[in-house]
């Protein structure tokens, strides 16, 4: 009762198929999105005069990582690293990260936005955006879309997510899921503006792959040959 053929969304996917059922037909087309309405805007450069600001977009829950990212900011406070953190989504543990920071009094470092059905006004405003993702990622639009609008990702070497960055170099890879690698990574970009606009830059790497028109164009390609062969069609 297997399918004749899987599509996954990134490698991580298929290797994962690939342990369960094992590797036969098992194929990656990864997600893309409209870069027209994700398209990075004429942001002015960021030259470490003020404070950076970043940005978590997703689902609120801990195994997005989010209280690690709050502990983070606990001790950027303490070392005087200016930045600041907005919070866009909603989830099981938002009351919880609201706690945590009225105990700790996170308030003047932490705004929490809510659930967003329009996220671009965020990413055109913040400077980086983080995904310390406990779970493996199969392959996260918040990626892509963070990506194309021109924000490094410091992200966990789980999953899709790492497979993408990776490969571009646009983000900063998580030694480990710690508030202190968090830390870490966020004052290195911080305080180092060359590392930062290099990373800005290598955004632009590989876009054209991740449209919504190249995944089409892969399905379209995918679905014909995988019909032709069934029907005996012989490719030239």
């Amino acid at each position: 009762m297997l399918p004749k053929h899987v599509i996954c969304v990134s490698d991580s996917v298929k290797e994962r198929n690939a342990d369960i059922y094992g590797d036969w037909n098992l194929h990656t087309i990864h997600n893309g999105i409209r870069l027209d309405v994700y398209k990075r805007p004429n942001r002015e450069v960021y030259k470490g005069d003020r404070t950076m600001k970043g940005l978590f977009v997703g689902r609120v829950h801990e195994s997005k990582g989010v209280y690690q990212i709050l502990e983070a900011y606990r001790i950027l406070r303490n070392q005087k690293v200016d930045v600041s953190l907005t919070v866009v989504g909603d989830g099981t543990d938002l009351d919880g990260l609201k706690d945590y920071c009225e105990k700790y009094d996170l308030g003047e470092l932490v705004e929490f936005a809510g659930y967003q059905s329009n996220t671009r006004p965020f990413y055109e405003s913040h400077d980086f955006v983080l995904m310390p993702s406990i779970v493996k990622e199969a392959f996260s639009l918040v990626a892509i879309e963070s990506k194309a609008m021109g924000l490094p990702v410091i992200y966990a070497d789980t999953g899709g997510v790492a497979e993408l960055f990776g490969r571009c170099e646009s983000g900063l890879r998580l030694d480990s899921l710690t508030a202190e690698a968090i830390a870490e990574k966020v004052g290195l970009i911080r305080n180092d503006v060359n590392l930062y606009q290099h990373l800005v830059d290598r955004t632009e790497r590989e876009m054209h792959l991740l449209s919504i028109d190249s995944m089409t164009d892969n399905y379209v390609k995918y679905y014909v040959k995988a019909l032709g062969a069934e029907a005996g069609v012989v490719e030239d």
